[in-house]
C-alpha cells in the first residue's frame, strides 16, 4: 500500500513527522492518519511529500516497505 511506502521513506529520512507535515501544508496529525492508512493522500500533497523527502514522485511511490523486504 502507498501509505506503507511513504511510512518507510519517511522513517528512513530521519525528518521529524512535525516537519514533514508543516512543509507538505498539512497539520501532524493528519499527517499522522495518512501514515496509518485512516486518510489518503491527494496528488498534490503526494507531490509535495516527494520534494521534502528529496525524491521522485515516482520513487516515493516505488519505495521498498518493510513488508517487501522479509
Amino acid at each position: 500500500m502507498v501509505n506503507e511506502r511513504i511510512c518507510a521513506a519517511v522513517t528512513d529520512s530521519g525528518l521529524k513527522q512535525k516537519y514533514i507535515a508543516a512543509n507538505i501544508g498539512m497539520s501532524e496529525p493528519t499527517f499522522s492518519a495518512v501514515l496509518a492508512g485512516k486518510r489518503k493522500i491527494d496528488v498534490d500533497e503526494f507531490f509535495r511529500l516527494s520534494q521534502v523527502l528529496k525524491m521522485t514522485p515516482s520513487e516515493l511511490y516505488h519505495y521498498p516497505c518493510k513488508q517487501e523486504a522479509m
